[in-house]
């Protein structure tokens, strides 16, 4: 800290403006909060998080739910490709009942 206090130009305490030299540093006083807008404090960055969190919940049931629907309709395709197969392997009189339900 000392050699970084020698080699800035002006010489005074950040915080109370005085003139000061390396034997007068004493004591350290850091800034943690600022009211400057657009910075973040702990407690934003937090609800930032859960925000966060709650999105991706959103976004992860929205992909279940997805995957899910997705195997129904294969499964509804395959049973519709075995219809097209037997009603193109026979005539439209062979069908019975159940295979027209299917449509």
């Amino acid at each position: 800290m000392a050699r970084d206090f020698n080699r800035s130009r002006g010489r005074t305490c950040p915080t109370f403006r005085n003139k000061t030299t390396t034997k007068t540093m004493h004591r350290v006083y850091f800034d943690v909060v600022s009211d400057k807008p657009g910075e973040d404090t702990t407690s934003a960055l937090r609800n930032k998080i859960d925000n966060l969190d709650k999105q991706l919940d959103v976004k992860e049931s929205i992909i279940k739910n997805v995957t899910e629907e997705n195997k129904n309709l294969k499964s509804q395709i395959e049973g519709l490709s075995e219809l097209n197969k037997k009603t193109e392997t026979s005539s439209v009189y062979d069908c019975t009942v159940e295979d027209v339900e299917l449509c």
